[in-house]
């Protein structure tokens, strides 16, 4: 079906979003010559951008669209904020559970996400994630809020991440493919 969540990208990716974003003609037209499009919907051309640029690049270049997912094909999951309404919950088992609200009562240490990017291990586990940058006018970068900080084993909320520094380094022992993150 056209225009429906989720899109396959090359076979690999199925990707969903939610929001609105509103330049995707722009970088649709771009894309065009080489990407047969099967709808016509921000969410696909987003997805096709994703698999070309990673998740990292997608993030420093999307402003204000809102929460992308991509689940590759290898089970590895890949989160994008760029605005609207994200929390996570750590579960017992080091997992992580997102949605873009959990209520409070079933899930008390859920907090809420920052802009960045996350990336999650098939079996749910946060491997790495990072803070979305932003080049001022005058050159000096800055971050968009922050992000969803973890140090060690624990997750920390976003209002604590001066205590921790640099929170993109990875944790636990789990490879990552580089290529989308760096």
């Amino acid at each position: 079906m056209k225009n429906t969540h989720p899109f396959i990208i090359n076979n690999t990716w199925a990707f969903v979003h939610n929001g609105v974003w509103r330049d995707y003609n722009v970088v649709k037209l771009a894309l065009s010559k080489q990407i047969k499009f099967e709808g016509e919907t921000d969410t696909e051309v987003a997805g096709h951008l994703f698999a070309i640029g990673g998740p990292r690049a997608f993030c420093q270049t999307i402003d204000t669209a809102g929460v992308f997912i991509g689940l590759r094909k290898d089970g590895n999951l890949y989160v994008v904020k760029t605005s609207g309404a994200l929390k996570f919950d750590e579960l017992e088992d080091k997992r992580v559970l997102g949605a873009s609200d959990l209520k409070h009562s079933d899930f008390p240490k859920a907090e809420s996400v920052q802009m960045g990017w996350y990336y999650f291990n098939k079996g749910g586990k946060l491997i790495k994630s990072g803070k979305k940058e932003t080049v001022s006018s005058n050159g000096i970068t800055y971050y968009t809020g922050g992000v969803y900080s973890t140090a060690g084993d624990k997750f920390l909320p976003a209002s604590d991440q001066k205590k921790v520094g640099d929170n993109s380094l990875p944790i636990g022992d789990d490879e990552y493919d580089s290529r989308w993150m760096d």
